[in-house]
């Protein structure tokens, strides 16, 4: 929990800080294969501060309720993704840095008995850039997801995404 809100501290933050663009507010559909917005995802771009989320499909695991190791039955959860991404140019073409949580990501298959579902906050870099003159642009990046519940280890973070503007 204290990790997430380290998280929410730094979205705020981000949101809060100044940008050197003159660049209007814009939103963005996104679909791809994306750790940062999901197989389909929005992305609301205000300058070079763009917060990000999505759905990323489904997981199957068990769930510990009590978070004391207690797992309950073996249920389905959404994977969605909650994110902010720091683009170094407003507009054009631009390296980004990212950062999102992917919430019941990862289920530990070592273990079947408790093989819990698992929350990441996946760290990622890339670039983003616009196809032509149009509204269309693409990103491709990767990473690393860091564990923060659940048991396992980390796992790669992934975004390749074709962007619609509006």
């Amino acid at each position: 929990m204290r990790k997430f809100s380290v998280f929410l501290t730094i979205c705020v933050l981000s949101l809060t800080m100044p940008t050197r663009s003159d660049a209007q507010n814009q939103v963005s559909l996104r679909l791809g294969l994306s750790t940062i917005s999901g197989l389909v995802g929005v992305e609301y771009q205000m300058g070079q501060v763009s917060l990000t989320g999505g759905w990323f499909g489904s997981n199957e695991g068990y769930v510990d309720y009590e978070n004391e190791g207690v797992f309950g039955e073996m249920e389905t959860k959404p994977i969605l993704v909650a994110g902010v991404r720091y683009a170094f140019k407003p507009e054009g073409a631009s390296p980004y840095v990212a950062a999102a949580l992917v919430t019941n990501q990862t289920v530990d298959e070592d273990l079947e008995e408790t093989g819990a579902l698992g929350h990441c906050l996946d760290l990622a870099v890339g670039y983003k850039f616009p196809l032509g003159g149009s509204k269309f642009d693409m990103t491709a990046g990767a990473g690393y997801g860091v564990k923060v519940s659940g048991e396992g280890s980390g796992v790669p973070a992934l975004d390749i995404t074709l962007g619609y503007s509006f």
